[in-house]
């Protein structure tokens, strides 16, 4: 299937690399991120200053029983909790890269046993199942599995950059995949993916237009779409499909991955090749308070600070300047997120985008100006209105099952109201799978 995307808002954002060079950066310790999975329950399974060995779990979500575990030798430096003691992240510092390999043909397994294996080998973190972006359940079978092989957000590094130089790696993980289910698909608007896809037991699909066509919600609704709960999807990225493909040739969790170093607020801007989950500290030299640091892109990134850690699944350190004070003259024709005609900035090819919302929270004025930029098969104003109200009938109705908090990154930001409709949704479906789970 070719999927041509007609609406939607590409935003070119001033503050990305110029160079395609990349340098190495030093881990001093890394983050295992538990917070991308709502409603999991975890079971902390090591202590604070305890030594781990590579493959070790570090803890089991209690339902399921899936595992997480560390892909090296490792410390345990931290364990960061949040409200009602909820486990956050589990900060772990590295001893020693040097893994001994245990390798298995996962291969000569059925797909209930293949699945199984994965979930207590920590091989599942970066795989999100549909609906509501949820963790792998060890006894759920995917109907579908969407490969992500494209990128169009602000300052992400590009999907064949991530699988460039690992091809073998990534067939191989295509074809563990292709023992799960039958349906495997590969989006990609690359002719890298275009190729390599040819020779792979996928079925290839080709996209183009502007943001947000990475989207794996935008992907599923047109070539396979959720109807109800129990219509299970798996999506991930082409980086997390050579982590699988490596485990499976070498018996090693694949630590290795491109960050790009983006944004005005920082005086050169960069890729480095490092850990996931690395030090922010490791990548980058504070850039003082006038500066907003961002883990993820500008649009869907969590607000950090130099002490922390990259987010589980980012490939981005941005860096966005605060406003200044002081009222620049003709600021009514500068960028904001009115996205109206009438701002004379539209037309400009690189965005100073700093920290300003211009203006304050108000009342939804047009609704149908959110639909421009999302071309999801949803009612943006309705669905949200219907979450506000808690009418969870009505938002399944409207959508609520087809996307996820990040499809609505474009809608913040161009919002007259300045709401905050990706909080609006995550919070909606939380309660709502809440209800379900329960």
């Amino acid at each position: 299937m070719h999927i041509i995307v007609s609406r939607g808002l590409n935003l070119s954002l001033s503050g990305t690399p110029s160079s395609r060079d990349e340098e190495r950066v030093h881990c001093s310790s890394f983050s295992i991120d538990f917070r991308p999975f709502r409603g999991a329950h975890w079971q902390l399974l090591i202590r604070e200053g305890e030594a781990l060995l590579p493959g070790q779990p570090v803890a089991k979500e209690r339902k399921s029983g899936v595992l997480f575990t560390t892909p090296v030798e490792a410390k345990v430096s931290a364990i960061v909790r949040g409200e009602k003691r909820a486990l956050c992240e589990v900060i772990l510092r590295p001893l020693s890269y040097e893994v001994a390999p245990v390798k298995e043909d996962l291969f000569q397994r059925d797909a209930q046993s293949l699945l199984s294996y994965m979930c207590l080998h920590g091989l599942v973190s970066g795989i999100r199942v549909r609906p509501f972006s949820q963790l792998v359940h060890p006894d759920k079978l995917p109907r579908s599995i969407f490969i992500q092989a494209v990128e169009s957000a602000p300052f992400i590094p590009a999907a064949e950059w991530q699988v460039a130089g690992r091809e073998e790696a990534f067939g191989i993980g295509v074809r563990l995949l292709r023992q799960l289910t039958d349906s495997v698909h590969l989006v990609t608007q690359d002719p890298f993916f275009q190729e390599l896809g040819q020779s792979l037991p996928v079925d290839l699909h080709t996209i183009q237009g502007p943001h947000p066509m990475a989207s794996p919600s935008l992907h599923i609704q047109h070539i396979d779409p959720i109807m109800k709960m129990t219509d299970i999807v798996w999506s991930l990225s082409a980086l997390e499909v050579v982590r699988l493909g490596h485990y499976c040739m070498t018996g090693q969790l694949w630590i290795d991955q491109l960050v790009a170093i983006a944004g005005e607020g920082f005086p050169t801007q960069r890729y480095v090749r490092t850990f996931p989950g690395v030090a922010i500290s490791d990548c980058i030299e504070d850039p003082g308070s006038r500066v907003r640091l961002v883990s993820g892109d500008p649009l869907t990134g969590s607000v950090v600070g130099i002490n922390d850690h990259l987010c589980g699944g980012d490939s981005v350190i941005s860096a966005i300047p605060e406003p200044s004070e002081e009222r620049k003259w003709l600021h009514f024709f500068r960028w904001n997120r009115s996205f109206s005609r009438a701002n004379g900035s539209r037309r400009c090819q690189d965005i100073a985008m700093t920290t300003d919302q211009h203006g304050e929270e108000r009342a939804f004025i047009d609704g149908s100006l959110y639909e421009k930029v999302m071309p999801f098969h949803v009612i943006p104003i309705l669905l949200v209105k219907a979450l506000l109200a808690d009418d969870m009938e009505k938002a399944v109705e409207y959508g609520l099952l087809e996307i996820v908090p990040e499809d609505f990154a474009l809608a913040d930001f161009i919002s007259p109201s300045k709401s905050r409709m990706m909080e609006i949704v995550r919070d909606g479906q939380s309660r709502f799978l809440s209800v379900c789970l329960s």
